[in-house]
């Protein structure tokens, strides 16, 4: 009886790592949707989209967001205090109505990465990937979340709805501590 209850107690303790492996990768597998924490439980909606186009064509993402700084109904939380700590300024721009913005991304960066807006301005900004790595764009004030593939350009839309400083950075594990996060201010 005690030799099958330690065989038994080992059978347990086996099963629970291998558990934890399989939520280790789940884990992993969803870094794509990495959010910020959420502020306001308030929800309003905008649209976002996606074009990317490239050598093999063109594809078009839409959605629909809640109102700034809500998190997402899935993903890792990301402090707003991290993402202002990897912060640094690399360039910026003033966006328009009607006027689309060329951003570069690279190896842990994004160029311009502080930008200004009217509240209301839809946004369209030409984000070109030079890295060998892919990235995203991940704004999710707007619940934006486009993926970078490498030496593309992704047109990414959203409508800045409401005032206020947003974050937007690569979702993939490590790039934010890489320093590829950008602010966007809202006035």
């Amino acid at each position: 009886m005690l030799q099958w209850s330690r065989d038994r107690s080992r059978e347990i303790r086996r099963l629970a790592a291998m558990g934890a492996i399989g939520l280790a990768a789940v884990v992993a597998a969803g870094c794509g949707n990495i959010t910020t924490p959420a502020s306001s439980s308030t929800s309003s909606t905008s649209t976002s989209s996606s074009t990317t186009t490239g050598t093999t064509g063109t594809t078009t993402k839409t959605g629909t967001a809640t109102k700034a700084g809500t998190t997402a109904t899935n993903g890792t939380i990301i402090p707003v205090a991290t993402l202002k700590a990897q912060y640094t300024a690399k360039g910026s721009a003033t966006l328009s109505a009607g006027k689309a913005l060329t951003m570069t991304v690279g190896d842990f960066y994004f160029k311009p990465n502080t930008l200004s807006v009217t509240k209301g301005t839809k946004v369209d900004i030409h984000v070109t990937n030079h890295s060998a790595l892919p990235h995203t764009f991940t704004l999710p004030a707007w619940h934006v979340n486009v993926p970078l593939p490498t030496n593309k350009t992704t047109t990414v839309k959203f409508t800045a709805a409401h005032k206020g400083t947003f974050y937007f950075y690569c979702s993939y594990p490590g790039h934010v501590q890489g320093g590829m996060v950008g602010k966007i201010t809202v006035h």
